[in-house]
């Protein structure tokens, strides 16, 4: 199952793509151009997982909880342990 980042990385292209095109118009230097380019970069991937939250939120997805494990099952063996009104329904 894919993450359906698919919006996000159209637009994050067209930024770029937009910033090229205006850096190319506007003459900047290789240089320049390259260091912003790179400052862009470091942005994208600082708000990468806040772009990834969104989209799980827009389908429908609310974070519940946070847990630390050393696998998945031990991880989603604490979030049940931790939330038990989720499961009360599953297992009679």
């Amino acid at each position: 199952m894919g993450s359906g980042l698919w919006l996000v990385a159209l637009g994050l292209i067209a930024v770029e793509l937009l910033w090229g095109s205006l850096a190319m118009e506007v003459g900047l230097d290789p240089i320049t151009q390259g260091a912003i380019s790179f400052g862009l970069s470091i942005v994208i991937g600082w708000l990468a997982n806040d772009l990834r939250r969104w989209t799980l939120f827009r389908r429908g997805y609310a974070e519940v909880g946070v847990v630390a494990a050393r696998s998945n099952d031990e991880a989603m063996q604490r979030f049940f342990d931790q939330h038990a009104l989720l499961t009360a329904g599953l297992v009679r």
